[in-house]
């Protein structure tokens, strides 16, 4: 048997290959953790922008804490704060399909669980309902599936592509 060495066109493939993979592997727009993203430099002018406008980036309050939502075309992430400095997080996200009619209503097509420990998390069944109806600009008003109710207001609007 003949053991040959990899041409350097070969390690140049392989590196390029590796390369990417990591960088589509490790880019998830920053969305690890909402709450690490920084709003601050977007927020002026964003909370009229897009109104009616579902997709986006959302925070507000719940009877647990404070949360964040990334919403996108066909998937939801909720990101809810644990603890009052932010240093205990849990996050999740599932794919969701959108029911446009009255009342208008996001439906969770697997389950939307959060990762991390028991301490702190939350659970939505596959096929729950988040009822939402538009506020004021900028303002969105969302039943999570009879858990709790929250008035989110738009932080962001998705970043292009997304």
């Amino acid at each position: 048997m003949i053991v040959r060495w990899p041409t350097e066109r070969c390690c140049n493939n392989i590196l390029c290959a590796c390369a990417a993979f990591l960088v589509f592997a490790c880019d998830s727009g920053g969305d690890t953790n909402l709450w690490k993203r920084d709003f601050s430099k977007r927020a002026e002018g964003n909370s009229a922008r897009g109104a009616g406008e579902l997709t986006g980036y959302w925070e507000g309050q719940v009877a647990m804490g404070s949360i964040r939502a990334k919403i996108e075309n066909a998937k939801i992430t909720l990101a809810m704060k644990c603890d009052r400095d932010g240093k205990v997080v849990a996050q999740g996200s599932a794919p969701m399909s959108v029911q446009k009619s009255d009342p208008a209503k996001m439906i969770l097509e697997t389950d939307l669980k959060s990762s991390g420990d028991e301490t702190c998390g939350f659970r939505f069944n596959k096929g729950s309902e988040f009822v939402y109806a538009f506020g004021e600009p900028g303002l969105l008003n969302v039943n999570f599936s009879g858990t709790s109710m929250a008035a989110l207001r738009r932080l962001s609007s998705l970043e292009p592509g997304t």
